[in-house]
């Protein structure tokens, strides 16, 4: 009887081990496709294409985070991420790093992906963006951070007021 208990129980690690295997798979198989999808963006001259990436949420379309998301994907369009960098994917302790800062994020990222890679001898560059895993599109996304209301009103308050359309330029 102890034998039949113990066979069961091996029998069903197995299946779980089996049956989690694809899951494993899609995800490497998804993970190289971001990893082409990604290095072609930075290299490209076309921010759609990084805020293509990105996990999709209603916030894309808030005109008070249009500057916001344009501003940080002009900043991935400087990288040029060369076709050698190596990409590391790991769990991410804790959800989002930025939400103690005031940021706040679309859906909780679940890792991060650190891209290293050199522009000289002298020049490394470490790239580290949150991501979570779609299954059901088979698909990594860039959760990228947004600024809460608080953090809004605070840059709004830091920003310079517009000149007037007389005002001289400096």
């Amino acid at each position: 009887m102890r034998y039949l208990l113990r066979l069961s129980a091996v029998l069903a690690v197995v299946a779980g081990l089996m049956t989690a295997a694809p899951a494993v798979a899609d995800e490497q198989s998804a993970l190289e496709s971001f990893k082409k999808d990604f290095h072609a963006a930075t290299n490209g001259a076309d921010p759609a294409a990084l805020v293509a990436l990105e996990y999709p949420n209603a916030a894309a379309g808030d005109a008070k985070y249009a500057d916001f998301m344009v501003f940080q994907a002009q900043k991935d369009l400087r990288l040029k991420i060369p076709a050698d960098a190596a990409y590391k994917l790991e769990p991410l302790e804790g959800g989002g790093v930025f939400k103690a800062l005031g940021f706040i994020y679309p859906v909780e990222p679940t890792h991060k992906i650190t891209i290293d890679y050199s522009r000289s001898e002298y020049n490394q560059v470490t790239v580290v963006r949150e991501m979570v895993y779609d299954a059901e599109k088979d698909k990594w996304w860039i959760v990228a951070p947004l600024p809460g209301d608080e953090m809004i009103k605070q840059m709004n308050a830091a920003a310079p007021p517009p000149k007037a359309d007389g005002e001289a330029k400096q």
